[in-house]
């Protein structure tokens, strides 16, 4: 268990009972893709769409309170919705002021879950690739899975007409 993970953990009740709540799945084996959405917009279903085909497993963190119900409901519609998990990210995140949301999922959720893939837009800078799949050296790798987003004005499927 990483450093921060471990301190994160104790400092902070609301991951304590997330972590205690999600600790049965750690142990399923497999495949384990997160998405994070700040917004359920166009954008967000091309992301979770892939995840669901691609892993046994995949948790999705949504940021914003308000879209929290709706991207469940449009979830429930999946083919693999019973691999899927939507996660209030807004609870854990508001909670742990001092770290950013890729840190958090890098850190301490992804280590506390088993995460070995995290799905990102296409484009997402060298930086931010390389921090994601190597993280620290307690945490193990998590590949980026860059996923190519449909073009603006493109029909794409969205998570806003559920």
């Amino acid at each position: 268990m990483s450093t921060m993970m471990s301190t994160v953990e104790h400092e902070v009740p609301e991951l304590r009972e997330f972590l205690t709540e999600v600790a049965t799945e750690r142990t399923v084996p497999g495949t384990v893709g997160v998405v994070v959405l700040p917004d359920a917009d166009e954008w967000a279903a091309p992301l979770v769409l892939a995840a669901a085909a691609d892993c046994d497993s995949v948790h999705v963190f949504v940021t914003r309170s308000d879209e929290v119900q709706q991207v469940t409901t449009w979830i429930a519609h999946l083919p693999h919705a019973d691999r899927i998990r939507v996660h209030a990210a807004h609870d854990l995140v508001a909670a742990m002021p001092s770290l950013t949301e890729l840190k958090c999922l890098r850190s301490v959720l992804g280590p506390a879950l088993g995460v070995t893939h995290v799905y990102v837009p296409a484009g997402i800078g060298p930086g931010w690739r390389r921090w994601l799949e190597c993280g620290q050296a307690d945490e193990p790798p998590i590949n980026v899975v860059e996923v190519v987003l449909p073009q603006a004005g493109a029909p794409a499927e969205s998570l806003m007409g559920v």
